[in-house]
């Protein structure tokens, strides 16, 4: 499955989400309106008898408080959203092809620039692949190993060469990601 294939997806399953959660705030927000909205009116009668400029205060504070209630409980609904999108963009690396996945990881090595190391995969990629990983990095005078510990991490790899460690874990990359495109997600999602 391509990179494209799988951001189209991931995509359009967080857009269908989006409208879901949002929904889904939205309803809680009014029932929070609208609670908010009876306790001042009862609030309101009694202001009635204290006097007319003591019931513009309530009624301000108390739509006020439930204004900012209900955008705390919007902007937790888009967080929940944005993390679910992270999550998924996780599983859909540790579902790739293997071939797909295998290129990601060698890729991601010869970025280093580094043509020696040891290479630390997850238990599931080092039973699965490690010497095939391996093979390809050392096609071209590479001089990498693979350690016998399994990384404690779902998927990619953390390569060591001496004092130099590279982490290259699929969870890392989604993490610096999520600081770096996490506005223009939103944009995306909330449009």
């Amino acid at each position: 499955m391509s990179m494209e294939k799988i951001t189209a997806a991931i995509t359009g399953e967080a857009r269908r989400e989006t409208e879901r959660i949002l929904s889904e705030a939205r309803q809680t927000a009014e029932t929070i309106r609208a609670e908010a909205r009876q306790t001042a009116e009862r609030m309101r009668r009694k202001a009635e008898k204290d006097g007319a400029a003591e019931e513009k205060k309530i009624i301000s504070r108390r739509d006020a408080a439930a204004d900012i209630d209900s955008r705390k409980m919007l902007l937790m609904a888009k967080r929940e959203l944005m993390d679910r999108c992270f999550n998924e963009a996780l599983q859909a690396f540790a579902s790739m092809e293997q071939d797909d996945y295998l290129a990601f990881l060698a890729g991601m090595v010869e970025r280093t620039g580094l043509s020696h190391g040891e290479i630390i995969l997850s238990a599931r990629d080092h039973a699965a692949f490690g010497a095939q990983l391996l093979e390809a990095l050392n096609r071209d005078d590479g001089q990498f190993t693979l350690a016998e510990e399994d990384g404690a991490f779902a998927a990619g790899l953390i390569l060591r060469a001496g004092e130099v460690y590279f982490n290259g874990t699929v969870e890392s990359c989604i993490d610096d990601a999520r600081e770096s495109m996490a506005m223009e997600i939103a944009d995306i999602l909330f449009e």
